[in-house]
Order: C-alpha cells, then structure tokens, then sequence
C-alpha cells in the first residue's frame, strides 16, 4: 500500500509513541532487575558467625528518616575484637544494650568483610514492590509490544482488497479535546455494508475517531466515506477510511455509536 500523507503521519506518530514506550519499559525493567538483584543478593550472601568481645566505648553514624527527612546521627556504639579466618581484627557495631566486656555472636559479610549484629533480611515490602512492578511491566509489555504488531499489521493492510466495507453518510463532525490531545469525531450512518459484525450492518450508527494532526481538515471529510476495515486488529477496531474516489487514506477508530454513549455515560 502506497501510503497517504495522513497515513504517514500516523505511521510515524505510532513509531514515536512505541519507541518512547519501549524506552520507558526497557528503565522500569532494569529498575525491577535492580532491586530485585540487590534484594536476592542480600538473602543469598554468605556471613560467617563469630563471637566477638567488647573492648571499648565509642560512637558510629546512623542514618535514619525517610527519603526526604534523612538525617545522620551518632549512636552509641562499641569497638570489638574477633577472630575470622585466622585473623585478628576490630571493627565497630552499635551498642545497643551490650557494654564493655561483654561478649555476643557477631556476623561476617563474606564479600564485603562488614560485621554486623544480626544477618540482614529483606523486607515483605520489598518483596511487593518487585512483584507489582514485575506485574506492571508484564501488562506494559503486552500493551507496547500488541500496538507495535497492529501497526505492522495496518502497514501491511491492503485496503483494496478488503473483504469488509461499508459507506458511510456523515451526519457529525465533531472535535474533542482529551486531556492535551485533540481528537476529531465522524458519526455517521452505515450504508452498503459486508462486514460481519451487526454493529457496522446498514442502517447503525458509527463513529470514526483519530487524532486531528492525522486527519484532513474536517471542512474537507466528504459527506460519504468509504470504510475499509482491518481484520484482526484486537480489542479496537480499526479502518483506513476516504472519500469516494479519493486516493488518500487515513487511519482511525471505529466505534458502534451505543458504545460510545454508554462510555460517555
């Protein structure tokens, strides 16, 4: 199919809105990837149990507060002694309710050689977040991935061998305005009709939506169009449209006029 330059318009609006919504996917994957790593990380690290002796009184940093509140304070702390890997060493864990002399199990990061008073875990909340993300990414995929296969698919459409048509009587040129985007709305009657779905049968009432910029200028849409429409396309509808012997087609929704009453309802 030779592609009109309202069809090259919405060909190239689509490659755009796929490219930036893969990028955005291809982030929130590397963040789920993230977390989750750190998180699997902190389970599986190796620590080693030693029993270590309070030796001195001293003090450490703490953070505390959230994200936006954070602050940094001294705490209480200890200076203890151990034995690991049979080596001699200090180190500094916080107090808490130990005092000099005391001697209790400390924990030996196997990687990084910090010690620790208990071995770390990850928190349930954590464990959510990565599974809600996982699940968000999975929808996005599907939705960003399905709209890249039904644009191949149109581009792919030859609308002269369409098996499912019908003419259409315009009655209604309507603009609207969603949010920063400005659609345009042609309802209209259907005449001749071979499409199998009762809702595009002669005599319903359809309406033909697209974005304005991929359209021609409504005081140049035709009071009969003729519809192709795309078979396969999923949940939406969709059809190359022009006038009666016009060579430029352009691309939109269809949608049965109940339907987008009772949306509007």
């Amino acid at each position: 199919m030779s592609a009109s330059p309202h069809l090259q318009k919405y060909f190239a609006q689509r490659m755009r809105r796929s490219t930036t919504s893969l990028l955005l996917w291809a982030v929130l994957v590397s963040g789920i990837v993230l977390l989750g790593g750190s998180a699997l990380g902190t389970l599986t690290a190796e620590h080693t149990e030693v029993t270590a002796t309070a030796v001195a009184e001293t003090t450490t940093s703490q953070t505390s507060g959230g994200r936006r509140s954070r602050t940094v304070e001294q705490v209480p702390a200890l200076r203890v002694e151990f034995e690991h890997a049979g080596e001699r060493r200090e180190d500094v864990v916080v107090a808490g309710d130990r005092a000099v002399g005391d001697r209790f199990p400390v924990f030996v990061d196997g990687e990084t050689g910090e010690v620790r008073l208990a071995v770390p875990t990850v928190a349930t909340a954590t464990w959510v977040l990565v599974a809600v993300l996982t699940l968000v990414a999975a929808l996005w995929a599907w939705i960003s991935f399905g709209g890249v296969l039904r644009t191949a698919r149109l581009r792919a459409f030859d609308p002269e061998a369409a098996t499912e048509r019908f003419a259409l009587a315009v009655n209604r040129i309507t603009p609207v305005k969603l949010g920063k985007s400005d659609f345009l709305h042609v309802t209209g009657v259907v005449g001749a009709s071979s499409a199998t779905a009762p809702e595009h049968g002669a005599g319903q009432v359809v309406r033909l939506a697209a974005l304005v910029d991929v359209l021609p200028p409504a005081d140049r849409i035709p009071a009969q169009l003729d519809v192709r429409l795309v078979p396969d396309n999923g949940v939406v509808t969709m059809a190359l449209v022009r006038g009666p012997g016009e060579d430029g087609w352009w691309a939109a929704s269809v949608v049965p006029e109940e339907t987008a009453q009772s949306r509007r309802a």
